[in-house]
């Protein structure tokens, strides 16, 4: 947004042609908790972006890192079962930390965009709701997932 002054606010939002897709990110955030890391990854992605905000760049990075860490950390837990310094009783205890990465990743993604979308909001611009996709993708998400395979349905579930 320009303002008569000629001036702007380094941590405005620029108008996106994706404006209408723009929601509160606490919506991809109930979304990895409730549907998974399949959608939450992609749709904080394009929050980003719709958002216009000058960190967008870094958002994907920060996912697509957050998905590349959470498959080293599966390839490692995968690597020591193997290996039998994990046992079958400390697997599933092993398998946790894959998802308490993922929850680090989406919370650090959703403190970032709150700051832009709180600005996109103060200068007048009107959030969809997104209630009803997170609750038919967390109902949906056993059935996406069914027939991947078991490592893909911990990366992305």
């Amino acid at each position: 947004m320009r303002h008569p002054g000629g001036y702007r606010i380094v941590d405005e939002p620029a108008p996106a042609a994706l404006e209408q897709v723009i929601v509160n990110p606490v919506w991809p955030f109930f979304a990895s908790m409730f549907a998974g890391a399949w959608l939450a990854y992609p749709w904080f992605v394009l929050n980003s972006f719709a958002l216009g905000g000058k960190r967008r760049y870094v958002d994907l990075g920060i996912a697509a890192g957050g998905l590349l860490l959470s498959a080293a950390a599966l390839f490692g837990i995968d690597l020591l079962a193997s290996r039998l310094v994990l046992d079958e009783r400390s697997l599933p205890y092993a398998a946790l930390a894959p998802v308490g990465l993922r929850l680090v990743i989406f919370y650090l993604l959703f403190l970032r965009q709150e700051q832009s979308f709180g600005l996109y909001t103060y200068f007048g611009g009107k959030p969809r709701n997104a209630m009803l996709l997170v609750v038919a993708a967390a109902f949906l998400r056993n059935k996406l997932l069914a027939g991947a395979p078991p490592v893909l349905q911990l990366l992305l579930g």
